[in-house]
């Protein structure tokens, strides 16, 4: 598929628009299965909870229902050993931050994606 950003003509077979959850578990999936593929975020990593969220805002699903892989609930990486807590904004941006890096996709930041188009 090629892909025009604002900056460029991109050729990939897999684009994930967005980097919050869905985006880098999807990534994650997408690597381990040597799938080539790039994600765009119209901000930075975990932008909505960055700028869409109230400041006291808090996960609405407890920590032992987040399944995020080789990150989730009981992992060393979690920022919670309580099941029953639930993270708070600042908790769940640095975790999707900590997982971009650790997944190491190509994240394109700050980018608009204005059309794809099928090869």
């Amino acid at each position: 598929m090629s892909i025009i950003t604002e900056k460029k003509l991109l050729k990939t077979p897999v684009a994930i628009i967005g980097a919050g959850i869905a985006g880098l578990v999807t990534s994650y999936f997408l690597k381990k299965s040597n799938i080539e593929h790039i994600l765009f975020e119209r901000g930075e990593v975990a932008n909505t909870w960055i700028n869409e969220r109230w400041d006291n805002f808090y996960l609405v699903n407890p920590n032992w229902a987040i399944k995020i892989p080789e990150f989730g609930f009981g992992t060393s990486k979690f920022p919670s050993k309580n099941p029953d807590d639930f993270l708070s904004k600042n908790q769940t941006v640095e975790l999707l931050k900590s997982y971009s890096k650790f997944i190491g996709s190509k994240i394109f930041e700050n980018e608009s994606v204005n059309h794809i188009k099928k090869r």
